[in-house]
């Protein structure tokens, strides 16, 4: 993450002809390599990057990722097949995700739709570039037009997609009672 922030406050600081917004990033989470990030941080000259490094109360934590314009996942879920919940977090807050990438990652966030992939810090940097730094044709991070396609598909996706109580009455409820009625018939019989 700190090598993708340094490509990126390099090229806003080289492109001095475009007026870009200071990006600022919040690092949540207090895992046992926090002190040693903010160290790191700390020794960063950045002048068009902030990264803050809050711990929140689980409350607050939705309230965040709602008011993000973008999300970063740096990982992996522990069996590879399906989504790290920091991504379905986003996903949830209808937050595009930039997504450290994975063999399953493809089928379940696919490049461009919700989201991108990334591999190396040089790919997060490009994608942070592509995605939050000013065009000519555009005033800010809201209007860019891959942000604002990844955000309308987060949308029709919340929208068709049912909530947890809905999805199990429709599929594990029918499950069970046909369990329950052929427990009770075959002790009954």
């Amino acid at each position: 993450m700190v090598d993708a922030l340094d490509i990126y406050n390099a090229a806003v600081a080289s492109s001095p002809n475009i007026h870009f917004h200071k990006l600022v990033c919040v690092v949540t989470g207090r895992g046992p390599m926090k002190p040693h990030f903010q160290e790191v941080l700390r020794k960063k000259d950045w002048k068009h990057v902030v990264v803050l490094t809050p711990w929140l109360e689980w409350t607050d934590y939705p309230l965040l990722l709602g008011s993000a314009d973008l999300g970063v996942s740096l990982h992996r879920s522990t069996s590879n097949l399906d989504l790290p919940m920091k991504v379905v977090d986003l996903i949830g807050a209808e937050v595009p995700v930039l997504a450290l990438t994975y063999p399953a990652l493809s089928e379940l966030l696919p490049h461009g739709q919700l989201g991108y992939h990334f591999s190396t810090a040089e790919g997060l940097a490009n994608q942070l570039i592509h995605l939050l730094m000013p065009k000519e044709d555009f005033e800010g991070v809201g209007d860019s037009p891959d942000l604002v396609r990844c955000r309308r598909n987060l949308r029709k996706l919340k929208q068709v997609s049912k909530d947890w109580h809905a999805q199990w009455m429709e599929t594990v409820s029918p499950t069970c009672a046909e369990l329950v009625r052929r427990d009770t018939k075959e002790k009954w019989d």
